[in-house]
């Protein structure tokens, strides 16, 4: 099967004999053995190029998903008797990259010593055609993906909000209104897909100018920023620090919902399960933080 799908991929039988490394007449009858086990021709022969009938076009699908399904089996049994090291490959949006990973892969990794793990910079919406045709085993983004072959789960609801400093006067506050950030003097992550396509348009609307004098890539420069009280951030709260007063923005509430993407016809290596559930579960810590955090200022200043 996996000299038929090269051949195909290839279009060419020498083509896919010279990247397996076998000898071409061993592909070439592999083939034909196929052929004559289905019973019917796989491909039409035009001189050295192959192309593929009706037939082959509808075994080449299946075979796909069968040596997607072997290639992740060899993985995780690699994995499991230590005989080589076992990888995959995510991509995760620059929050998660910046602020999340940091956190939970020294316990994933300590958890998985022998599976190497490739974090991928990928723009959208390249990543979603990616994971959908499995050159990555999990994306981390917005939801909804809109692609029949990605399978999704929902994340966390991701809130925009203001982390502020220790003594800031909103230090004690729930909520801060649009409008009254554009008093502020803003710090924020450089401007991507999130903030040109969720954000820009409720400022327009709200007619809101705001004042972002720092833009950063790196969510603990940020929040030095925040700690020495030279800015507030406007951020997610993904993207924020719970040591620091947080304020969920409103007047218009603005979140987004991330998810968790994978291949939808391909099986994923059991280790993904995990690190799923440790960044949701450090996400809803977040979250829990951030109420706990605000209680706890208006606790102190009644008192």
């Amino acid at each position: 099967m996996r000299y038929f799908e090269r051949a195909a991929r290839l279009g060419s039988v020498r083509k896919a004999a010279q990247a397996l490394y076998i000898a071409q007449p061993a592909v070439s009858r592999q083939i034909r053995s196929l052929e004559r086990e289905i019973g019917s021709p796989l491909f039409d022969r035009t001189g050295h190029r192959v192309v593929l009938t009706t037939t082959g076009h509808r075994l080449l699908a299946h075979v796909q998903h069968v040596l997607d399904d072997m290639e992740m089996l060899e993985a995780d049994m690699s994995y499991f008797v230590g005989r080589r090291r076992a990888q995959i490959r995510i991509s995760v949006m620059s929050s998660v990259a910046e602020c999340i990973l940091p956190v939970v892969l020294p316990t994933f990794a300590a958890d998985y010593p022998e599976l190497d793990v490739v974090v991928e910079r990928v723009d959208w919406p390249a990543v979603i055609e990616d994971v959908a045709e499995g050159r990555l085993d999990a994306v981390v983004a917005n939801l909804p993906s809109l692609n029949r072959a990605v399978r999704e789960e929902m994340l966390f609801a991701d809130q925009l909000v203001v982390v502020l400093p220790p003594e800031h006067p909103w230090a004690g506050r729930r909520t801060v209104t649009l409008r009254e950030l554009a008093t502020q003097s803003l710090t924020s992550s450089a401007r991507g897909v999130w903030f040109t396509d969720i954000i820009a348009p409720a400022l327009r609307q709200a007619g809101v100018d705001l004042n972002l004098r720092f833009e950063i890539s790196g969510c603990a420069t940020i929040m030095d920023l925040v700690r020495a009280g030279i800015a507030v951030a406007f951020v997610t709260l993904s993207a924020a620090d719970p040591s620091l007063p947080i304020a969920k923005v409103v007047e218009p509430e603005i979140t987004r919902t991330l998810g968790w993407l994978e291949p939808a016809v391909r099986q994923a290596h059991p280790a993904l399960a995990e690190l799923k559930g440790a960044i949701r579960s450090h996400l809803e810590a977040l979250r829990d933080a951030m109420a706990f955090t605000n209680t706890r200022i208006r606790t102190t200043d009644l008192s």
